[in-house]
């Protein structure tokens, strides 16, 4: 019984050592087609939108990824949960746009500074609700992503720019803003940013709201983590989750806004963590010493 006991505690704890397996949850999409207050930008439902993850607790999505698709109320997704303060590593395997830009336009970014990006856009339209604003706002962070042979994020900055009150760089305050003008802004102020204090150096950023990175975090679904390619076929050829192109793919990637929890959400009901294999181990390894010592 002792050299059992020994054998499956040496076991957990080397599983631990060689399985540090990102956690996973189950992400329920709640909006539906006519909920309420729901913004279309032509056919596109635009964000906010609302969801739950595995523990239950509500979260405020907005959309980041153009190329995919989810389908109203969807429920059950697997995905991974990074928080924007998380490691570089965390972020880049398990987030789909952290390591490569994925948009056509080489002036955009990619890594932590086109998150960060994306997340003060996403914060504007939280601060400055409007149908029109939110239209812009959105399209900026879809064509801070949109890859290359993919679909094409809708611009129609021709027809409507989002009236907003706080007013391009250099204009007045009536003046309105496209989505181009609102991904100039982010730029400008993800560029003079720092998080410690939540404030950015840009001259006009007394003019937006701040952004809070340890608020936001990236829900990517779990098989399309590091994907910046889309999953609907393209020029005959399969995105990056071979079996899942098309409508109402499960590959959809979200900003999500949990303020207050950076850091302090516990793990999935029934899904322990490589360190609570190594305590259970390290227990069970004990116990097998010290009966050997009483033998």
């Amino acid at each position: 019984m002792r050299t059992k006991l020994t054998i499956l505690a040496g076991a957990l704890i080397f599983g631990a050592s060689v399985s540090q397996a990102a956690t996973s949850y189950l992400l329920d999409f709640n909006t539906q087609s006519n909920s309420s207050g729901l913004v279309y930008d032509g056919s596109y439902a635009i964000s906010p939108y609302t969801g739950t993850l595995d523990n239950g607790s509500p979260v405020e999505l907005y959309c980041d990824d153009f190329n995919d698709s989810i389908q109203f109320g969807q429920q059950n997704l697997q995905v991974y949960k990074t928080a924007l303060t998380a490691s570089s590593t965390d972020l880049k395997t398990q987030t789909r746009y952290y390591v490569d830009n994925p948009s056509s336009n080489s002036s955009y970014p990619a890594g932590l500074t086109l998150y960060e990006e994306m997340a003060w856009l996403a914060t504007q339209m939280q601060h400055a609700p409007s149908s029109t604003t939110d239209k812009a706002i959105q399209e900026a962070i879809w064509q801070l992503t949109d890859a290359p042979g993919g679909s094409t994020a809708p611009n129609n900055s021709s027809t409507y720019h989002g009236g907003v009150t706080t007013g391009y760089t250099g204009t007045n305050s009536t003046t309105a803003q496209s989505a181009a003008h609102w991904i100039q802004d982010a730029m400008s102020y993800v560029a003079g940013y720092n998080a410690t204090t939540g404030t950015s150096s840009w001259t006009n950023s007394s003019y937006y709201a701040n952004l809070v990175l340890s608020d936001w975090y990236v829900v990517t679904a779990v098989d399309s983590a590091g994907c910046t390619t889309g999953s609907y076929s393209y020029h005959g050829t399969e995105g990056c989750t071979p079996g899942h192109a098309g409508y109402g793919s499960t590959t959809q990637e979200f900003l999500a806004y949990i303020p207050g929890t950076s850091g302090a959400t516990p793990p999935p009901s029934g899904v322990p963590e490589p360190a609570s294999f190594v305590l259970i181990g390290s227990g069970l390894l004990a116990g097998a010493l010290l009966r050997r010592r009483k033998a």
